[in-house]
């Protein structure tokens, strides 16, 4: 999508990383081309899925309650030095998701979930698609089975499948797509229920349940007749164990 700006003024790198702190350096009032260019990419993302709304905004990047961020690719203008060429982008974000695995176990996480991908028909199967992805995954440090994916195309899933070998997803009641691996290194909240009521026992616990159901109770068995009290022999009041005795239980005074 051309547009009537040298963005080379504002975004240096080819795919410029737009988070929240950024978009409010980049206000409309300084940079009115890069707003619109957001929203004009936003509404052809929305046709091209049949969508009443666009899911990509500048204003909602602003404000959005989550925090997140846009991957936005773009090129100067071959032949006119003061227009430039928007390619694509990609919008992602961290949310709390919960998800069910093909056996039915269930998961609470916060993954990295991509929200819209979209590159620009006129600039489509030319490899963008690729570089703005694979930006994104290199810069979030993960890898593209551990992301979740909101209400996928087909055009994105076959994406996935060529370039990431990604198949057979598993759609979510929440309209989120992941793959069979993405729980791979998961628990499920079944298994953390599991792991508290059915803990196992460590060897010195269970030395000490096996303690207790060995020992008598000396108190206990006074109670209930099975131990006899032990009761000392009389001592002599003027012997020495006698004075001691005085002297430690009798409260006189030893100075």
């Amino acid at each position: 999508m051309e547009i009537s700006s040298d963005l080379s003024t504002s975004l240096k790198e080819p795919v410029h990383r737009f988070d929240r702190n950024t978009m409010k350096w980049m206000n409309p009032v300084r940079n009115v081309s890069i707003g619109k260019a957001i929203d004009d990419m936003g509404k052809l993302s929305a046709e091209a899925q049949s969508l009443k709304k666009p899911l990509t905004t500048f204003e909602k990047l602003l404000y959005c309650e989550d925090e997140q961020t846009l991957y936005l690719m773009w090129k100067r203008h071959d032949t006119r030095p003061s227009a430039s060429i928007v390619i694509g982008y990609l919008k992602t974000t961290k949310r709390q998701l919960y998800l069910t695995d093909t056996e039915d176990n269930h998961y609470v996480t916060t993954p990295l979930c991509v929200l819209d991908f979209f590159v620009h028909p006129s600039m489509q199967k030319q490899g963008y698609a690729e570089v703005i992805f694979n930006h994104m995954l290199e810069h979030e440090k993960i890898e593209p089975i551990n992301c979740a994916f909101d209400k996928p195309s087909p055009a994105l899933l076959e994406f996935l499948r060529k370039h990431h070998k990604l198949e057979s997803p598993i759609w979510q009641v929440n309209n989120f797509v992941v793959f069979s691996n993405f729980f791979a290194n998961l628990k499920s909240e079944e298994s953390k229920i599991n792991g508290q009521s059915e803990r196992p026992q460590t060897a010195s616990t269970s030395g000490l349940v096996t303690s207790r159901s060995t020992h008598r109770d000396s108190v206990g068995g006074i109670f209930h007749g099975d131990i006899a009290v032990k009761t000392n022999n009389p001592v002599a009041a003027d012997s020495p164990q006698g004075r001691k005795n005085t002297r430690d239980f009798g409260h006189q005074p030893i100075w």
